[in-house]
């Protein structure tokens, strides 16, 4: 019989991916889901056990009667971005602190975790050193933050990419020229007006680009880019409705983004990333939603760096054709992020559990 009961707390998808991606080490443990948007959304689909919001007012009238009830005597958390700042997320760590139940929160991506006033947490376990100023002059005690890797990209050490490549060729009738893959993001025209820069800046009629929309891009689905797709002289697919993304991530020679966080995950499985920060578009949106202007996985050369319309042809010729930067990029990136395992474990050995 289990001695705890750990409540995991998620909105979005790459949060409720880093929370759950703890629960398989967590056997010492009674495991529950408090869940809304899109993590709810995943657990319906895949007929897992969840509790939201309007389950516990209906039936406890209150998060701190839910918590009491249910015996919960730790939180795991992350950091969901949301249009207001008290969502479910941080109104468990409130309701939690009155209790006296530590809050763990696990970052989901470089500099997410902001504290709100009235919330107390146990550790707050974050990627890089670097950010732990960032974190310090948000208010966060600096003696309760832990340097790890993210648990969120375990799971693709599972994937065999080269036999997934073969495979995904063929499905997608693609040929054996460059396959460079656009992850944008649901920013308002920021992601088109990037893409759109450096389409027309890119002059490669052998590439091809993968163009994945965000799913939550209310431009795209609005028609928007239809004459993006129309107007640049390079050969373009829309790969938006493709549901399998590590199957997009294995066809392409590189992943190239603003600041989206599928550009980790392929380098995670040896794809390098391509970050496309201008200082009159993505920076600024950058620095407004993260607290920085420079993404902190292009240190120390694990990734490729966009920052002017000339960086675009040699940036990405170089991240194409130059096989020993592309080696060099890929291990740099892994002996950096790539130790998972211990960061797992180096989560689960903190957690009071």
């Amino acid at each position: 019989m289990h001695k705890t009961t750990t409540l995991m707390v998620a909105i979005n998808l790459g949060p409720y991916q880093t929370v759950h991606a703890l629960e398989s080490a967590l056997d010492n443990t009674k495991i529950l889901y408090l869940v809304d948007g899109p993590a709810k959304v995943h657990r319906q689909t895949n007929n897992l056990p969840f509790f939201d919001l309007t389950d516990v007012i209906s039936k406890w009238h209150s998060i701190d009667n839910f918590l009491r009830d249910s015996n919960i005597t730790n939180i795991i958390r992350s950091c969901s971005e949301t249009s207001g700042k008290l969502n479910l997320e941080v109104l468990a760590s409130i309701s939690a602190n009155t209790l006296d139940i530590p809050v763990y929160v696990v970052e989901d991506f470089p500099g997410n975790y902001r504290k709100v006033h009235g919330e107390q947490i146990e550790r707050l376990f974050i990627e890089q050193e670097s950010l732990m100023d960032l974190h310090e002059e948000r208010g966060v005690d600096r003696s309760i933050i832990r340097v790890s890797p993210n648990p969120r990209y375990q799971n693709m050490l599972a994937f065999n990419i080269e036999e997934l490549h073969k495979q995904v060729v063929s499905k997608l009738g693609l040929g054996s020229q460059p396959h460079i893959m656009w992850a944008g993001q649901p920013d308002g025209t920021n992601s088109f007006r990037t893409l759109l820069r450096v389409l027309k800046h890119y002059k490669n009629r052998e590439a091809t680009i993968l163009f994945r929309a965000h799913p939550q891009d209310t431009l795209y689905h609005s028609g928007y880019y239809e004459s993006l797709f129309t107007t640049v002289d390079i050969n373009i697919i829309d790969v938006s409705e493709y549901d399998n993304i590590v199957e997009l991530y294995s066809v392409s020679d590189v992943v190239m983004t603003q600041f989206s966080s599928t550009a980790v995950e392929a380098s995670h499985i040896g794809i390098p990333a391509i970050f496309v920060l201008f200082n009159d578009i993505g920076k600024p949106h950058l620095e407004l939603l993260k607290g920085y202007d420079t993404i902190p996985y292009t240190q120390n050369e694990c990734s490729f760096l966009i920052e002017t319309k000339e960086d675009i042809q040699v940036t990405l010729d170089r991240a194409i054709y130059d096989q020993t930067l592309r080696d060099r990029v890929i291990d740099n990136f892994s002996r950096e992020y790539g130790n998972l395992t211990n960061g797992l474990k180096c989560i689960i050995e903190t957690l009071n559990v």
